[in-house]
């Protein structure tokens, strides 16, 4: 069913978030609590289809009012692995599931009210004479008003580069990831560093079921140009055969 309406019809809120990430659904989750009335926009039309489904976190998970779903594994220990040597560190920290976090945080925005436009891509804002933005306008033409504007899309800072509080070229850190079967310990997680993977960093997180993410990550932009060969290059090293089994990736 085709919905019609007119472009010229401002709706007004409370507030509005830019971007359907973790955080965006985390601050329209705290702005629901306080009663306000907000809406939550984002240019994806699946907030649950996701680039990457891992997280490495130490959130306390009751105050941020979460389940214990959304931990894909707990972390007791981290080794760091470089050319000449192996540290390993404990710690208390979780590999997060990304879906499940998004899933629980939209679920419950959703019962406290919140308007989610999904598919909406802000393009233009406009301002009062005294300079405060008092709307955002979507790629067809609607206005949104509202009193505070957060814009929660990272790097893509919709409304933050537009007003100069982000740079216009930022170098940003682009990473590739296998799902693997994992033959190390499920409260072990792992990262790479140091001359082997030179120009980029990598890591292992168990996600439990005897599966990890095995992934590599660079800012450098000649390291990103063969990434996925530096990263298919990752299992031929000792350290990391004895971790993952690699025929039996997905």
């Amino acid at each position: 069913m085709e919905i019609l309406y007119n472009k010229n019809m401002v709706e007004k809120f409370d507030v509005i978030v830019i971007g359907g990430g973790v955080a965006g659904l985390q601050i329209s989750k705290l702005l629901s609590q306080a009663k306000l009335n907000a809406c939550l926009i984002d240019a994806k039309p699946d907030l649950l289809k996701l680039n990457f489904y891992t997280l490495g976190s130490y959130l306390n998970l009751k105050e941020y009012g979460l389940t214990t779903k959304v931990i894909a594994s707990q972390l007791s220990e981290v080794v760091v692995h470089s050319q000449h040597l192996s540290l390993k560190k404990n710690c208390q920290a979780y590999i997060l599931d990304k879906y499940q976090l998004h899933k629980e945080l939209l679920t419950q925005i959703q019962a406290n009210g919140v308007t989610i436009k999904t598919g909406t891509r802000v393009t233009s804002f406009t301002t009062h004479p005294n300079g405060e933005m008092n709307q955002v306008i979507d790629s067809q033409g609607k206005s949104h008003q509202a009193r505070i504007f957060v814009d929660a899309t990272g790097v893509s800072g919709v409304i933050s580069r537009a007003i100069g509080l982000q740079d216009k070229i930022l170098k940003v850190a682009t990473g590739l990831e296998y799902d693997v079967q994992y033959l190390g310990s499920p409260s072990q997680a792992h990262l790479f560093i140091g001359k082997d993977i030179k120009g980029s960093y990598g890591w292992i997180f168990p996600t439990g079921n005897q599966r990890a993410i095995l992934g590599l990550g660079a800012i450098n932009q000649q390291t990103k140009s063969n990434l996925k060969q530096k990263l298919d290059s990752l299992f031929n090293y000792p350290s990391i055969k004895s971790l993952i089994n690699m025929l039996k990736n997905k």
